[in-house]
């Protein structure tokens, strides 16, 4: 996520931080929508002709110039792909206070996945040696 200046809404939560408000809706919806499509969709303003213009090589250029794309999904990117799952957590049975536990949930779902990241993020900066929690392997070098 490199560049973006948001931050995801749990994470923003377990540093006490408030997260932004969703966007309010359009004001007023077109009364009736544009031939071949459904009602309640927004306007789309897709050029379909210049993508169907695009050719695969086009599209891996476009790919190659862009430094947030992820990597194309070869052959060989898949015969060096390790798959890393995360370890599960520990089900255990904890007592809060019930304003804090009513907190959490007026959050939306997620809120015990909320409530582990305020316990880590506390955990480590009291200096606790935590692994990543991440379903993706650190970067290694590829062979080229």
């Amino acid at each position: 996520m490199s560049g973006n200046k948001h931050t995801r809404s749990s994470d923003a939560l377990a540093l006490g931080r408030p997260t932004e408000p969703p966007a309010e809706p359009p004001a007023e919806p077109p009364a009736e929508p544009p031939a071949g499509r459904p009602a309640g969709r927004p306007a789309v303003r897709t050029d379909w002709d210049r993508l169907d213009r695009l050719t695969d090589a086009d599209i891996a250029a476009g790919i190659a110039a862009d430094p947030d794309a992820a990597p194309l999904a070869d052959e060989a990117w898949f015969r060096d792909a390790e798959l890393v799952l995360p370890e599960p957590k520990q089900a255990i049975s904890l007592r809060v206070d019930p304003e804090v536990l009513a907190w959490f949930k007026d959050q939306g779902p997620g809120y015990q996945s909320r409530m582990n990241a305020v316990l880590r993020r506390y955990a480590q900066a009291r200096g606790a040696p935590m692994v990543a929690r991440s379903a993706r392997a650190p970067s290694r070098p590829r062979a080229g």
